[in-house]
């Protein structure tokens, strides 16, 4: 039976509390949980990555009331510090294809906050509170794993928490892609995992 989708409201208050969890910090300046296109509750696909590499703010970005994170003002943010890197080209390129199909995309990771490295974040930042929360809200058809950390620790929490999404892994879209490697990506992810627009 299928979970009936969280309000706006409830999916905010649910957010803030799996953020505060991290570190007991309030809207934390430095996590950065998810980004999208429009409302994460409209999402049925996500892409996760290990962590984040950079350290754009979320909260100034995210509409409570609306339940709507706004990308292209953040990304305008993210372009003002750097251009943008090979993992967010391939990632724009992947939801782009998808949303063609008329499927929206989240952008997560396992671990919420960023570092320059892996290696550089902090064990005591290595938790999973808010991509678990956002699992178990959003409840996605199907997840595509980006590198080969993020792709182990990802099959790892769904075997312990029982999570039902179906999942592919690729290589990290840091390097290695072209443009219609990519294209292709989505399109074999689309058909396989039968992912459809949320309803």
């Amino acid at each position: 039976m299928k979970k009936p989708k969280m309000t706006c409201k409830e999916f905010d208050e649910g957010l803030r509390e799996a953020t505060k969890k991290h570190r007991g910090i309030e809207n934390d300046a430095e996590i950065r949980p998810f980004v999208c296109d429009g409302s994460p509750l409209e999402c049925s696909v996500f892409i996760v990555g290990f962590n984040p590499a950079s350290a754009i703010p979320f909260w100034d970005y995210w509409n409570s009331k609306l339940c709507c994170f706004d990308y292209k003002k953040w990304e305008k943010a993210y372009t003002a510090r750097k251009p943008l890197s090979p993992t967010r080209r391939n990632i724009n390129k992947f939801s782009g294809v998808l949303r063609k199909k008329e499927v929206q995309c989240l952008e997560t990771n396992i671990y919420s906050y960023s570092s320059p490295t892996v290696k550089s974040l902090a064990p005591e930042l290595q938790t999973t509170h808010t991509f678990e929360f956002l699992i178990e809200a959003i409840n996605p058809t199907a997840i595509l794993f980006h590198g080969k950390k993020a792709s182990i620790l990802g099959e790892l929490l769904k075997q312990q928490k029982g999570f039902s999404f179906g999942s592919q892994s690729c290589r990290h879209f840091s390097r290695g892609w072209s443009y219609v490697a990519v294209e292709k990506l989505a399109d074999d992810f689309f058909t396989d995992m039968c992912v459809c627009k949320r309803s």
